[in-house]
């Protein structure tokens, strides 16, 4: 079925000529195999984008161009250029047909490169909203029907609109799409379609390989056979089926497999919101890469706009600068980058440094007010309550000088669960400091209230302030930013009513599919987080099966308002990563071992075996430790004898643990990255080792070690192996052994937690606890 996405809400009058053609289009084309944008932002900095973009799986793309003219306006053709009795946009004459044909010409040239679509055939047509058949043939401008193909106000019925889309002459010739070819168009559109370059070959190979090996995971095993193994090898009979490959292997194919086109992550990348948007995602649902690309968005829509991103880990700073570099380059065909958006796209740590500017930093500055360092806050506060410390004073010195703060059009705020502070010390007037800051560095959205609701309804002033947030990677607290704890009592005044606004555009936004970390990964890390199998009950969670929903799980039985058992399992579609189709290897384990001595030891070899079965030391190989006094200095001395080298991430150069570097420095060439859970937050690699687990096993009950716990576990795309001197026997190693043995379906008995995990803001009271 189709799937359609308005990427702005509808606004100015010409805009809302298009909004008829729109609504027409979905009503047309909602049966079809079809997914249509209303501005898709294909731009190259110059051109505009295309009114109305569809793809479809038997006319290929369809461009619409809108104009909202009545016939009077229309004054004669010279050729395909329309004179104007008066301007339209300020311009006197116009080529729509031109127009509509130079954008056909930039999604071609989006799709062209692909393989199998360098024949899509491609249509255009320009529509007249306020123009009717009758008006149009008893005008002397009928004579032009015939070269342009038109849409008419009164061809706007679903059976009158697709017989003209369909009778539309063809501007690029093409063949019938076949459904492989459809997968891809629909690919070259979509995020997931541009996260990855693959050579077509191997793609193709690769997604071989995936469809083999799914078939031979669901063929019924031989019951002769396996007897045979069993006698043979015991319990620890091997499965046949599928072929024997190295990690090295493994993690290519991984890579050259495609990735399925997901409709909501573009829903959320490609829309402007008119007003705050708060956006919920699983570790490794691609917040970041989202958010980065929502501010490329903005800036080829309105290149005119002042954007901040802000993000809290410094060791995301590049990787933030690549995946926004990265998407002005993909929606405008290579012509707009970072560079070229200077600063109208600032990346902004949410402090900054001596050496950088961060997002407090130039507001204080632009406050003309000397801003605090880490050191010139009160001592009792750590690093990141200190900057809320900050941010407060800030708005209480603006409001004293009564400073106009309003410097941005718009604010994006990644790792927002990183970025907010229990302590009622540290709220300005029951909100929290960075973000009412932020709010206030807003210019309002421009709004055309009467062209939208009518000249008696008043609308909240709306700014645009975007957040995303996961509640599980909290490493320094244990509250949630959904709406109430960010503004507090001032939520309907910031939001408005109703979760949506006008056009569709969600205000709240929840991305359950995981893409970066495999199935068994994430649902071990999520047990383990959240203590499911403690002989004490849970500590974290939530407790709601319409919550357990939006992580992506089912619940299979059970009531959480009872005392019975619960059964929850998690479906391939919301965790697609193709690894544990490709293998029978466990892509979790855990080791206890006797002294650190003994862990490192066993660590080096583990190691080496991914060096040798073809993993790179730098970026696919990552170790991190939890903070047990004394690791690093452990690990050294192993890393030393073994010859490997080792980079701590934000340390002065390879194989030192000790000194000051550049804390935005998270990897270095040739060497295996060693970090804490706070560096590591955001970043990824393909086989991960969590080390020092004794301190879980030691503070099994304390929620923050549970947290740091996952979030370590989260970066794996690959495999990763808990360590730790002395679990063996502890109440932490049963827990361990039992996520594991349990596999992809976990039974738990339901209790309070400590820490409910549940969506407030999008309600789903479905199996409330009492």
């Amino acid at each position: 079925m189709a799937d359609f996405i308005q990427t702005e809400e509808f606004g100015i009058a010409g805009e809302q000529a298009e909004k008829l053609v729109w609504e027409a289009v979905k009503e047309a084309f909602a049966g079809r195999e079809a997914l249509a944008f209303w501005r898709y932002p294909l731009s190259d900095g110059q051109a505009s984008e295309p009114d109305i973009l569809i793809l479809d799986a038997e006319l290929g793309i369809v461009i619409i161009e809108v104009k909202a003219l009545p016939l009077r306006q229309i004054k004669r053709f010279s050729g395909y250029e329309w004179e104007l009795n008066w301007p339209y946009f300020g311009k006197n004459a116009i080529n729509p047909h031109q127009q509509a044909k130079n954008q056909l010409r930039k999604a071609l040239d989006h799709v062209r490169q692909r393989p199998g679509l360098s024949r899509v055939p491609g249509r255009v047509l320009v529509a007249l909203p306020l123009v009717t058949r009758d008006e149009w043939e008893d005008s002397a401008l009928d004579t032009l029907v015939s070269d342009t193909p038109m849409l008419l106000g009164d061809q706007l019925s679903k059976a009158k609109l697709l017989r003209i889309v369909e009778r539309a002459t063809l501007v690029a010739q093409g063949d019938l799409l076949d459904e492989r070819q459809w997968e891809r168009l629909q690919r070259a559109f979509s995020t997931s379609g541009h996260i990855k370059k693959t050579d077509p070959e191997r793609e193709e190979e690769a997604a071989a390989a995936v469809a083999e090996a799914k078939k031979v995971q669901q063929a019924p095993p031989q019951p002769s056979l396996m007897g045979t193994l069993q006698r043979m090898f015991g319990t620890a009979a091997p499965k046949l089926g599928l072929p024997k490959r190295t990690r090295g292997e493994l993690v290519r194919l991984v890579t050259d497999a495609p990735s399925p086109a997901d409709i909501q992550q573009d829903r959320i990348a490609k829309t402007v919101p008119p007003g705050p948007q708060r956006i919920r995602g699983l570790a490794g649902s691609g917040k970041t890469v989202l958010l980065a690309q929502k501010a490329a968005v903005m800036h080829l829509k309105h290149p005119e706009w002042d954007i901040a991103f802000v993000f809290f880990s410094r060791a995301l700073y590049a990787q933030i600068k690549h995946w926004i570099n990265h998407w002005l380059k993909v929606l405008s065909n290579g012509e707009v980058t970072l560079a070229d958006a200077g600063s109208k796209i600032r990346v902004l740590h949410a402090w900054g440094g001596a050496n950088q500017a961060g997002f407090y930093s130039v507001l204080a500055d632009h406050a003309g007010v000397r801003p605090l360092t880490p050191g010139m806050v009160p001592k009792k506060f750590d690093y990141a309550l200190g900057l809320m410390y900050a941010c407060k004073k800030l708005i209480e010195v603006a409001e004293e000088k009564q400073v106009d703060l309003r410097f941005f059009d718009a604010v994006l705020i990644d790792e927002g669960q990183d970025l907010i502070a229990e302590d009622p010390e540290l709220h300005f007037q029951e909100r929290q400091a960075i973000y009412w800051l932020a709010y206030q560095a807003l210019r309002p959205v421009e709004q055309q209230q009467p062209l939208l609701l009518g000249d008696d309804v008043v609308r909240p002033e709306l700014k645009r302030l975007v957040w995303a947030y996961d509640e599980a990677q909290s490493l320094d607290n244990l509250i949630i930013p959904d709406i109430r704890t960010v503004f507090g009592e001032s939520v309907e005044e910031i939001f408005g009513s109703g979760p949506v606004y006008s056009g569709g555009i969600s205000k709240y936004e929840v991305m359950k599919v995981c893409y970066r970390v495999p199935g068994p990964t994430l649902i071990a890390a999520h047990a383990l987080g959240m203590g499911l199998m403690r002989p004490g009950g849970m500590l974290s969670g939530p407790t709601r099966k319409g919550d357990w929903e939006k992580l992506g799980y089912t619940v299979v039985q059970g009531d959480f308002r009872t005392s019975g058992p619960i059964v929850i399992t998690r479906e391939d579609r919301h965790s697609p990563h193709v690894l544990p189709t490709l293998t029978y290897e466990p892509l979790v384990s855990f080791s206890s071992q006797e002294s650190r001595e003994a862990e490192m030891a066993a660590l080096v070899s583990m190691v080496q075996r991914d060096i040798a079965e073809g993993l790179s030391p730098s970026k696919q190989i990552l170790i991190i430790h939890l903070g047990v006094e004394g690791i690093l200095g452990a690990l050294n001395k192993a890393f030393k004898a073994a010859g490997l080298d080792y980079y701590c991430a934000g340390k002065p150069g390879i194989n030192q643990y000790y000194g000051k570097g550049n804390p935005n420095d998270f990897w270095h060439p040739g060497a295996i990255t060693v970090s804490g859970v706070h560096q590591a937050k955001g970043n990824e690699a393909e086989s991960v080792y969590v080390i020092g687990a004794d301190k879980v096993a030691q503070n099994e009950a304390d929620i923050q070690v549970r947290n740091h716990l996952f979030v370590a576990m989260s970066r794996s795309k690959g495999w990763v192996h808990l360590s730790g001197v002395g679990i063996a026997g502890t109440s932490f190693a049963r827990e361990v052994e039992e996520v594991l043995h349990q596999g992809s379906t976990l039974t738990f008995l339901p209790s309070q937690p400590k820490r409910m995990l549940n969506d407030n803001d999008t309600d789903s009271g479905e199996g409330a606890t009492a």
